[in-house]
C-alpha cells in the first residue's frame, strides 16, 4: 500500500468577509482527510417508506482507506472499502468499494461505478456546480450557460461554522446542499452533507419523499407513495489497529 501524500481540502484561515473563501494555493488537504489505514465510523438511521408505511433500521457503517494508486491524471486515486454491522457486538460485513480522487479543482467520489463531484473550487459560500457532470444521471435542476439541461445542482452553504450533532461538536465546517426542493405537494427532496476540517464527512442527511398526486383522493395530503429518510453521523475516526 502507498502512503497518501496529503489530505483532501485543508481548512486555512478565513478572512472576515461575509463569504469566506479558501485560498487556491492550498486546496486539497483537510475537509476530506484520507490516508491509507484510516477509517471513519458512522451511526446510520435508515427509514424506508412504501405507501406511507415506514420501515426503520439502524446500523453502523465503516469506511476504510485501504490503498492508493497513481491515476492517468497525474494524481492519486484512493480505494475505500465500506462495511456495515448492526452494532458493536456483531462482525463487520463487506458492503461495497468506492474510490476518490482530485483534479486541479474538483473532489470526485466514485460510488461504485458512478462518479460524483462532491466538492469544487473555489470553496466559497454560494458556489454552485453540477454534481452529476461526470455521469449520466441528470437531475431535477436546470443548469448550463445559454442552453439549459437537466442536472443535479449542488451549492455550498455555511463555511467556518460550528456544527452540533448529538453529543459531538465540530468546528470549521462546510455544508453542501445537494438538493433543497421542499415541495410539500409532489416531491420533497432535501439532501445535505457537512464536512469538518480534519474529520472529513461528519454528517449527511437525505430526505426524499414522493407524494401521492392523484386528485382528489390524496393530492395535498402528503401521503408518501415511496420515500427515504437517511441520516449518517460520525462517531469515531482514526487509524486501523
Amino acid at each position: 500500500m502507498r502512503r497518501l501524500l496529503g489530505y483532501f481540502i485543508v481548512l486555512v484561515l478565513f478572512s472576515c468577509s461575509d463569504s469566506p473563501e479558501i485560498p487556491m494555493q492550498d486546496p486539497f488537504s483537510g475537509y476530506f482527510p484520507l490516508q491509507t489505514g484510516t477509517f471513519q465510523l458512522y451511526a446510520v438511521e435508515d427509514i424506508q417508506i412504501q405507501q406511507n408505511v415506514q420501515t426503520r433500521s439502524v446500523y453502523e457503517l465503516k469506511t476504510s482507506v485501504v490503498d492508493s494508486f497513481k491515476n492517468e491524471e497525474g494524481g492519486y486515486t484512493f480505494i475505500i472499502n465500506r462495511y456495515k454491522r448492526l452494532d458493536s457486538t456483531q462482525p463487520w460485513i463487506a458492503l461495497d468499494t468506492w474510490s476518490a480522487r482530485t483534479t486541479n479543482r474538483k473532489v470526485i467520489v466514485n460510488e461504485g461505478t458512478i462518479p460524483i463531484v462532491r466538492l469544487i473550487l473555489p470553496l466559497s459560500k454560494g458556489q454552485k456546480w453540477n454534481g452529476n457532470e461526470m455521469n449520466t444521471l441528470g437531475g431535477d435542476d436546470d443548469c448550463g450557460s445559454g442552453v439549459e439541461f437537466s442536472c443535479d445542482q449542488f451549492e455550498m452553504g455555511a463555511i467556518g461554522e460550528v456544527f452540533q450533532t448529538g453529543n459531538s461538536s465540530f468546528e470549521n465546517t462546510l455544508t453542501v446542499m445537494e438538493e433543497n426542493d421542499q415541495d410539500l405537494l409532489v416531491k420533497n427532496d432535501v439532501r445535505k452533507k457537512v464536512y469538518a476540517s480534519g474529520n472529513g464527512l461528519v454528517y449527511m442527511e437525505n430526505t426524499i419523499l414522493n407524494y401521492c398526486t392523484s386528485p382528489p383522493s390524496c393530492y395535498g395530503t402528503q401521503f408518501v407513495n415511496m420515500g427515504i429518510v437517511y441520516k449518517q453521523t460520525l462517531i469515531e475516526s482514526g487509524f486501523e489497529k
